[in-house]
């Protein structure tokens, strides 16, 4: 791949995750788990609200109204 090639990767990939209005409520108790896929996330172009419990998450879905997205892990 050309040099050109590689630097429209990164210009199209910088402005989808600076445009993107996918909201996503991530529910990880892990705070290193949680870390590591917020950043991640918000890497692809989420917009992220982490929440270490459930009823945590429950005030972010009060707050931020509706989201695309709840990820969660169940035990």
């Amino acid at each position: 791949m050309k040099e050109t090639d590689t630097t429209t990767i990164s210009h199209t990939s910088d402005s989808i995750s600076k445009t993107s209005s996918r909201r996503v409520i991530l529910v990880e108790d892990d705070e290193f788990l949680r870390s590591l896929l917020s950043q991640n996330m918000m890497n692809a172009g989420f917009a992220v609200y982490p929440a270490p419990d459930a009823e945590t998450a429950f005030k972010l879905l009060d707050d931020k109204g509706s989201t695309d997205i709840i990820l969660l892990d169940l035990i």
